[in-house]
């Protein structure tokens, strides 16, 4: 054997990296997929908060990233650590590109949970963490009571009603009251969607009115900016009637007028 075929190290040179076996190659694409699909999903419900004129994101965007911002930021930041995880492993266009989507997206959904905690803490409600995470876990919860509140075309719109207890301090009868009208873009979901939400809000001392509104159908667009919630304000202000043990105090010409003011508890 010559002496000029046995390759010689170059000085300062850093070793050969050892090729990766087929298992750890098979091990970062699955890495990879996996991220891809969260970074797909997040950036998906993200985007369609924001700009819900995207044909389907833009329909349950809304409804998932306004109920659980959190919980999206966390399978983000999950969807981060996978796309670092793959561009480790060689797949570094790939890996880069995942991470930049999860990243941006747990941003969106970091600032959609903010908004909602100042909006909370200005209103004079404190909201922990803890109940961001497990307050909303109502899954067999039903309604005290539902009754149609009225039938327009002969459809009948029901309501669900979630009534607190009565609470120290507050008159007999009363509790302060909202109304919840589902998500879906006015074509799609019910009232059924609301149901963890009103039990919780109910559970502290909220009265919940969720209501079904009509949706849109052939004959029936729902084209109008405002046209259905208007009309489903005008259906409960005549399908509701206001109670003489009704406390609250609405200005003249509020746009919260026609809104029954308080529920009984129970």
């Amino acid at each position: 054997m010559s002496l000029r075929s046995i390759p010689t190290p170059t000085p300062g040179a850093a070793p050969a990296t050892p090729a990766p076996g087929p298992l750890r190659r098979v091990g970062s694409v699955v890495v990879a997929l996996i991220a891809s699909l969260l970074a797909f999903l997040v950036a998906a419900i993200v985007l369609g908060a924001y700009l819900p004129s995207i044909p389907k994101a833009g329909v349950i965007g809304p409804v998932l990233g306004g109920q659980y911002p959190f919980h999206i930021a966390v399978i983000a930041l999950l969807g981060v650590g996978l796309g670092v995880l793959a561009r480790c492993s060689g797949l570094v266009r790939w890996g880069g590109t995942v991470t930049v989507v999860t990243a941006l997206s747990s941003v969106g959904a970091l600032t959609m949970g903010g908004i909602q905690f100042t909006a909370a803490r200005q209103a004079g409600t404190e909201v922990s963490f803890g109940q961001v995470f497990s307050g909303l876990g109502y899954p067999d919860t039903t309604p005290d009571t539902t009754t149609t509140y009225a039938a327009p075309d002969g459809t009948a719109l029901k309501a669900d009603l979630y009534l607190p207890r009565k609470a120290p301090g507050r008159p007999a009868g009363t509790a302060p009251a909202i109304v919840l009208a589902h998500a879906g873009g006015f074509h799609t979901f019910d009232k059924s969607d609301l149901r963890g939400t009103g039990r919780w809000l109910a559970d502290h001392g909220v009265a919940v009115v969720a209501v079904d509104y009509r949706l849109a159908a052939p004959g029936h667009p729902a084209t109008r900016p405002g046209t259905t919630p208007r009309r489903t304000w005008s259906a409960l202000s005549a399908g509701f009637s206001r109670t003489p043990s009704s406390t609250a105090s609405t200005p003249p010409g509020s746009p919260w007028a026609a809104c029954p003011p308080a529920a009984p508890s129970r």
